[in-house]
């Protein structure tokens, strides 16, 4: 992504990197027949949206938060994000929406 907002996302990028605590997520739906990603990264002040065709680690790399994250991160329990050299503690309300499908 380049254009007017560059920098803008540059800086975000950097401070969610730096983050103590960053949740993290990411869900399904279709563009022009296709399933894309929309990748979610939060903070309590911050928000970062990025869209990937991607669900995996390429597509999280290119956010290039976690690649570089060394605080907490808080998900899903969705296998790639344990491939981060980071803390890590699973979401409970992901793991009890599992939970109530079984």
């Amino acid at each position: 992504m380049d254009g007017p907002l560059q920098p803008f996302v540059d800086a975000l990028t950097q401070r969610m990197a730096r983050a103590e605590v960053l949740h993290a997520d990411e869900t399904g739906f279709r563009v022009e027949g296709h399933t894309h990603w929309l990748h979610v990264l939060a903070t309590e002040a911050l928000t970062l949206y990025r869209v990937h065709d991607q669900r995996g680690r390429e597509a999280m790399d290119a956010r290039g938060v976690l690649p570089q994250f060394q605080g907490r991160l808080i998900h899903d329990c969705w296998g790639p994000y344990f491939q981060y050299d980071c803390l890590r503690e699973l979401c409970n309300a992901h793991l009890l929406l599992n939970y109530k499908q079984l």
